[in-house]
């Protein structure tokens, strides 16, 4: 089965999605105890299922930084027909704001995946002031979710260092333990 889910994010786009409903299935059945083991893959309603978190994520990580670096080549360029030395200065500047919203991104990822997931909410960034109280709620275990990420991504990239084939195994498994961790984090906020 996680063989299965596997060869299906081969498929571009569709099979992504596919691999979030998976995991929003995984999450929610975790939350009503109401299946212990993997689900099934049902490729119609997994796709229906991820949707809303794969709106969200590209809005996180496509739009959102896309626009804001478009913005930031516009004023630079604006700034070095003025001065070179500015234009340089602001553009290092909006780079290393670049950054930092990079890793604000990383960081809000689970929360935006578990109101995602809990909520079917496709714009979750728009609650912001929503995000950031859960958070705060429960630091620890918000931290431990971080975590997860890293371990799950971690699990996920070992398929293709050992072999590609691999890969279509540790790749459902990863994201399968971090939809566990999203779940238990989100006991907590409730």
């Amino acid at each position: 089965m996680l063989l299965l889910n596997g060869v299906t994010t081969t498929a571009p786009v569709v099979g992504a999605i596919v691999l979030v409903g998976w995991m929003r299935q995984v999450f929610r059945n975790l939350r009503q105890r109401k299946q212990v083991t993997l689900p099934d893959l049902d490729f119609s309603s997994q796709l229906n299922d991820g949707w809303p978190p794969a709106v969200a994520l590209l809005l996180q990580y496509s739009v959102i930084p896309g626009v804001l670096y478009i913005g930031i080549l516009i004023v630079a360029g604006v700034a070095s027909a003025i001065s070179e030395a500015l234009g340089t200065l602001i553009a290092i500047a909006g780079l290393c704001g670049f950054a930092l919203i990079l890793l604000a991104n990383y960081v809000m990822f689970p929360e935006v995946l578990r109101r995602s997931f809990a909520d079917g909410d496709f714009f979750p960034l728009l609650k912001l002031d929503s995000c950031l109280s859960s958070i705060r709620k429960a630091g620890g275990a918000y931290g431990f979710a971080v975590l997860g990420l890293f371990i799950a991504s971690w699990i996920a990239s070992m398929g293709v260092l050992l072999c590609v084939v691999g890969m279509l195994l540790t790749y459902p498994f990863g994201m399968a333990c971090f939809a566990n961790y999203l779940a238990q984090y989100d006991e907590l906020i409730e």
